[in-house]
């Protein structure tokens, strides 16, 4: 059992929240803007080479400024990273059989405006 960790920064102009409201045109903008950027960072860091057959993910979601938020609000973002993780083949498929578990917990905050990050833990679980 191993965990590998990826960080990826998400400009506010794109994040997804499951408090927002957006036009399903805009959505699906937003989602294949961070679906690729999850992809493209997967194969950078040769995230690729892992082929997992079951793994949790632990999220840590840091946004600009600190005050009081819902780290689970991330779920619109963080599902799009799975899709691109899914695409860089990580894993064979993002269903259940594969994703034991998604877990979201507060990070530091990140400082900048208009900057949101996440942290993203994945950790390999027994078949």
């Amino acid at each position: 059992m191993f965990k590998r960790t990826l960080s990826l920064e998400i400009p506010a102009a794109l994040w997804m929240s499951s408090n927002d409201r957006l036009h399903w045109a805009e959505k699906a903008k937003r989602t294949r803007w961070v679906r690729h950027l999850a992809f493209a960072k997967a194969r950078a860091a040769n995230f690729d080479e892992l082929r997992l057959e079951r793994a949790s993910i632990e999220v840590l979601v840091h946004r600009p400024r600190a005050g009081r938020a819902d780290a689970a609000n991330a779920a619109p973002t963080v599902k799009a990273i799975i899709d691109g993780l899914t695409d860089a083949r990580v894993w064979p498929d993002d269903s259940d059989d594969h994703i034991t578990a998604v877990t979201y917990k507060a990070g530091a905050p990140t400082g900048q405006r208009g900057r949101y990050a996440l942290t993203i833990t994945i950790t390999e679980e027994e078949s």
